[in-house]
This record gives C-alpha cells, structure tokens and sequence, in this order.
C-alpha cells in the first residue's frame, strides 16, 4: 500500500510551500508593457470582448512585441487567454526562438499540436504578431511571414469565462521576459487592451503549482501515446493489489474487498493531489482505471484459483 501512496504522492511537496509572492515585474509606461523581471498583468474577471468573439466565432489580437532573450522556454506566455496552464482558450509563446500559438479548438481541446513560425525571436527588435480566427481558418502572422490554415469553428468550445493574462500564465509558472506594445482585440468592436483601467498589475503576485481535477472522464482527454500510456499504467499498477487481495480473502469477499480497497487506496491518493501535494494532476480518470485494475487483479486470481481446482488431482 505504501508503494501506491508513493507514486501518487510523489515528489512529496506541499502546496503550501509552493503557493509562494514574488515581486511583480511588470510596469506600463508610455503604452508599454515591460517584464523586467518574472511578473504579470492581467483582466480582474473575464474581457468584455471574450463572449461576442464567441458568439460571433470570430476574432483578431494583434500586438507588437519585442524578447529580451533570444531564447525562452515554457513556453513562456506572452499572451495568455486562459484558467490555467492546463485550460486555454489561446496562448501566444516563446518557445526558444520560436513564436507558437496555441488554440483549443473541438478536436484538440489542449490546443496541442502548437502553430509555429520559427526564428521569429532570433532578432530581438520589435515584431508585429497577428491571430486571427474564424470559423473557417485560423492565420497567424509575425511581420511578414503568415501561416493560414483551414479551421473548424475553433472558437465552438471556447470558455467564456477564462481570463486574459499577459506576460504569463495566471498561475505565475510560465514568464516570458521583454516589452508588448499595441495590444488590440477585434471581437464585435476593437478594444485597447493596455488602455489605463483595463488590466490588473499588483505589486505581487502569486506562484501556485496545483493543478485542477480532471473531473469529467475520458470526454475532454486528448488519447494520445503518452495519455494512453498513462492509463495503462494506472490499469496495470492496481491488478496486483486485486490479486493478492483475492488471494488473502478468497470467494465472494475477495472480490469485494479488492474493489472496495481498490477505489479506497485511489481516492486516498487523489484527495491527497487535490488538497495536499503539489504538481501532481487529481483526476476521476485514475479513480475509475485503478479500480477497474484492482477488479480485473481479483478476477483473474479468481479464474486461476478455480482451474487449479478443477484439474484433477
């Protein structure tokens, strides 16, 4: 049982050491919006212009940005319309010296695979950048090179209630380092994004490593290798539980006790995810697959232990 508990609980961190104020490095200047240093500015509740663009399916943002580093990793969010790291709408990054966007649309709700424009950030003077979506194709521009892709009303499994984040990520994990300038957003009207009142910039602002539960099952997950793998794993991980549970109990009552310490030991880990250690994922996804493992760990002991009695002595 200890064994369980380790690999749902590792690497062992509370979330309370990682929901950590740092000073914020965002200032607005001049029209300009300036990351310093790791920071934040971001909309209180969600941008007016949000649920017309998805009324309307349609929308335009453009901005002028310039990197402070060739180089950025996360990647690291200058732009992000989002919940969390793990919930978007539209993420605009640096990854590398790359430029990659981001859009959830019904058939990758992640927003996975990425649109890339490559060696954008190689040069760090200013770059125009432009994402426009509708519900016939989805182009993305920085300066004079454009990528135009047919699309499928992307904007059909949007959240309306998602916030806008700029300079990173609301939960403060994903900075981007450097300068955005003529922010503007085209939904049913044209907004000033850096207008004075239309952003948020604290003096601190909060770094949280949690992660929301994945409550509904299987619907929103993308099946991909490294997904499915993860299933089989949790599948897998819980039959030799039910096996030896079988095994100790025997009968109708090993099979009972394997399902009920099955789901017992599964929700004990996620409750743990959800309210005590850091970086891991609660989801109903693993509840349902490590129960299913301990059943089948039971039922395949049980189908052993008869054709043992069975064969003749």
């Amino acid at each position: 049982m200890l064994v369980y508990f380790c690999a749902g609980f590792y690497p062992f961190e509370l979330k309370s050491l990682h929901e950590q104020w740092r000073p914020n490095g965002a200032t607005l200047s001049n029209a300009t919006l300036q990351f310093s240093a790791p920071g934040m500015a971001y909309s209180d509740g969600p941008p007016p212009w949000l649920a017309p663009a998805i009324a309307d399916a349609a929308i335009t943002i453009s901005l002028q940005v310039r990197s402070a580093l060739p180089r950025q990793f996360g990647p690291a969010r200058i732009l992000s319309l989002s919940a969390h790291p793990l919930h978007r709408n539209l993420v605009i990054a640096q990854q590398d010296e790359h430029l990659v966007v981001r859009i959830r649309r019904p058939s990758h709700p992640d927003g996975l695979p990425s649109y890339r424009i490559n060696h954008v950030f190689a040069d760090t003077g200013w770059h125009k950048l432009l994402v426009r979506i509708t519900r016939e194709q989805v182009e993305i521009r920085a300066d004079a090179v454009a990528l135009t892709l047919p699309a499928s009303d992307p904007l059909a499994t949007w959240d309306k209630r998602y916030l806008l984040t700029l300079g990173n990520e609301r939960a403060g994990t994903l900075p981007w380092l450097g300068e955005i300038r003529a922010v503007r957003v085209d939904a049913r009207g044209s907004y000033d994004i850096l207008a004075a009142g239309s952003l948020h910039i604290p003096p601190r602002y909060q770094i949280r490593r949690d992660y929301p539960p994945r409550l509904i099952p299987f619907i929103h997950t993308p099946v991909k290798p490294g997904v499915v793998l993860d299933w089989l794993l949790n599948l897998a991980g819980f039959m030799p539980l039910g096996w030896l549970l079988f095994r100790l109990a025997g009968g109708k009552w090993g099979l009972l006790l394997a399902t009920l310490a099955g789901a017992g030991i599964s929700a004990a880990i996620e409750g743990g995810q959800l309210w005590l250690f850091a970086h891991r994922v609660p989801s109903t996804e693993d509840l349902i697959l490590n129960t299913l493992g301990s059943v089948l760990g039971a039922t395949a002991s049980q189908y052993v232990s008869r054709r043992r009695q069975a064969e003749p002595k």
